[in-house]
């Protein structure tokens, strides 16, 4: 089993909230095609592009930019969490490192609920298309009690992330009357967007909060001391946060297994299922047949 180990330390550089105005949205299937810059112009690895599901959506902040040196375009957009720059061709679409589906739908109005299926009614979905109503045509019915989060409506479509099958899918909006607002909100401290995303995000800011009070307890005259830090490595089919340093775990060991608890807590309420262990929390992938 190959795993790699995917360091949370990533600065999030303005958080999506949903606007009355239209914009207009990239969806790539595969993330790993495009060229795509952070917020300090820096390439995003491989490594972190393939994370994105397929079809991911990119809301277009400014659609042409032309850079400092007068000749590069890029698309400011923003991936409904972190903004980013895509490099554009000479015919204002992302330049791509291979071909791939891409797809441009404007005037689109961003969603933010999560929401159920109800028992009363059939709510369809499709696979992700350019024509959400032909993807319509060929789709299938959503079980009652499925869970799905919005991210933006086109004419009459919602595009929606599917929570058990860990995928995009169209909608019809008119099956929004069969659709009520789930608890899975509140059992997070923040809006949920895709879960990987959010579990980067916990993780961060616990070892943020530590590293701080680290050092202010240096600045007070304390001895150096290392702080734990946790990371996630990626392994075939799930997720293991375990420390970088694991011999830290014996001198924490209150810390650790509070924080161990906290979070196994936190993804649970996501229906994922978790192993917890003294010093390391997996998380398997739900089943996506």
């Amino acid at each position: 089993m190959k795993g790699y180990i995917y360091l949370t330390l990533l600065f999030v550089t303005g958080m999506w909230a949903a606007s009355p105005r239209p914009t207009d949205i990239w969806v790539v299937r595969d993330a790993r095609a495009l060229q795509l810059y952070d917020k300090y112009r820096q390439p995003v690895p491989q490594s972190r592009l393939a994370l994105y599901p397929p079809y991911s959506p990119w809301m277009i902040v400014e659609r042409d930019v032309v850079l400092a040196d007068g000749f590069s375009r890029v698309s400011r957009v923003t991936d409904f969490d972190e903004t980013f720059s895509i490099a554009l061709n000479d015919s204002g679409n992302p330049r791509l490192r291979y071909g791939t589906s891409l797809f441009f739908f404007r005037n689109c109005f961003p969603e933010k609920d999560t929401l159920r299926t109800r028992a009363s009614g059939p709510v369809r979905a499709g696979n992700i298309s350019a024509n959400p109503r032909q993807a319509l045509t060929g789709g299938e019915y959503l079980p009652p009690g499925e869970v799905i989060r919005l991210l933006f409506r086109y004419k009459g479509y919602l595009y929606a992330w599917q929570f058990s099958r860990q995928r995009y899918i169209w909608i019809a909006g008119a099956s929004r009357r069969y659709l009520e607002k789930t608890t899975l909100e509140s059992r997070s401290r923040k809006r949920p967007t895709l879960f990987v995303r959010d579990l980067k995000k916990r993780v961060r800011e616990y070892n943020t909060k530590y590293r701080l009070l680290a050092e202010h307890l240096q600045n007070k005259g304390a001895a150096p001391r290392p702080v734990p830090r946790w990371i996630l490595i990626r392994e075939e089919k799930l997720w293991r946060l375990t420390l970088e340093r694991p011999e830290l775990a014996a001198p924490f060991r209150q810390t650790v297994r509070l924080f161990l608890k906290e979070m196994a807590s936190w993804v649970e309420s996501y229906g994922y299922t978790v192993n917890r262990q003294p010093a390391q929390l997996i998380i398997m992938e739900r089943h996506s047949g």
